[in-house]
């Protein structure tokens, strides 16, 4: 069965009932400040309105230097964002917009602990002092780009129009507009393009769900950096959803999106975002919303990746 619903996927003769994945966009200023793409789920078929309201919380820290280029990106990030969609018939529309923030680390403890607990190492935070912020990328011939810590600010806006090709797949164009009032560095400069496609297949009765996404994108290059960034972006993903007892769910969610930088010599800019989610979807009663509590870790620790995100939320 698991096959046979693969290979008629596209087709859309696997209907679904189950809830999809929870959406992801990387929360680093590395990369949020040049890309539009990011993992955006199989939208509920249904008519009318439906949301999410997701809170992330992020710890950070890349310090890295070589001859003639530094980037220091220390301290923790804040994400709230606000998303609605309506189905109108096959076609969908989208909207999210986040309020964000970046101040000190106050879980830098908690991060050494953590990783402490798994044995893994890191030498950069061993050698740097806990509760600092710094947020500094210096290239050649381009001069310095350094930040200070901010307030609540509205991030970018972000609007999708899409086409469920049927209930298990859909095509979605999604525009991404920079909104004022932010320094250079923390948020897109420019209008950034994207194109993205979602699948989904159900993988054991209703219990196992899979769903994953491809997307490329365009943002061209602006601002004081502008000779080393890219214009075009890939991004990819993978996850599962098991439902354990009643509506109650565990999953995880790998997603991978391609560098926004070239020729830094910086692997914090240069090497691709690599993330892997994990969490609990909660539902309490028939037909309400879904709670999602879960964690992104970063897999690969010579990328731009957060270290770590806790997130909430609550999808209807």
């Amino acid at each position: 069965m698991p096959v046979a619903c693969l290979l008629l996927l596209l087709a859309g003769s696997c209907a679904l009932d189950a809830q999809s994945l929870p959406a992801w966009r990387p929360i680093s200023p590395i990369m949020a400040s040049r890309s539009a793409l990011g993992f955006q789920p199989v939208l509920p078929a249904a008519a009318g309105w439906h949301g999410a309201f997701q809170f992330d919380y992020g710890n950070v820290l890349e310090s890295q230097t070589r001859p003639g280029a530094d980037v220091v990106l220390d301290g923790e990030l804040m994400r709230v964002e606000l998303t609605l969609s309506r189905s109108i018939g096959r076609w969908f529309v989208q909207g999210a917009l986040p309020v964000e923030s970046a101040q000190r680390g106050k879980l830098d403890g908690f991060i050494n602990w953590w990783h402490g607990v798994f044995g893994f190492d890191e030498a950069v935070r061993e050698a740097r002092p806990e509760g600092l912020y710094e947020y500094l990328i210096s290239l050649p011939g381009q001069g310095a780009m350094s930040r200070d810590q901010g307030g609540l600010a509205l991030g970018d806006l972000r609007l999708s129009a899409g086409f469920r090709h049927s209930p298990s797949w859909q095509t979605a164009l999604v525009v991404a507009l920079p909104t004022n009032g932010r320094p250079e560095g923390w948020g897109l400069e420019t209008v950034a393009l994207g194109v993205t496609t979602a699948a989904r297949a159900d993988l054991a009765k209703d219990r196992l769900l899979w769903e994953g996404s491809l997307g490329a994108g365009y943002t061209p290059a602006t601002g004081t950096l502008a000779a080393y960034q890219r214009t075009a972006f890939v991004s990819a993903s993978s996850g599962l959803r098991l439902r354990v007892i009643g509506q109650q769910a565990v999953y995880a969610n790998l997603m991978f999106h391609s560098s926004a930088w070239h020729d830094t010599t910086l692997p914090a800019l240069d090497n691709q975002d690599l993330s892997l989610e994990f969490g609990f979807l909660l539902k309490p009663g028939t037909g309400g919303p879904e709670i999602l509590a879960g964690m992104v870790e970063d897999p690969y620790p010579f990328g731009p990746a957060v270290d770590l995100v806790l997130r909430l939320g609550v999808r209807w």
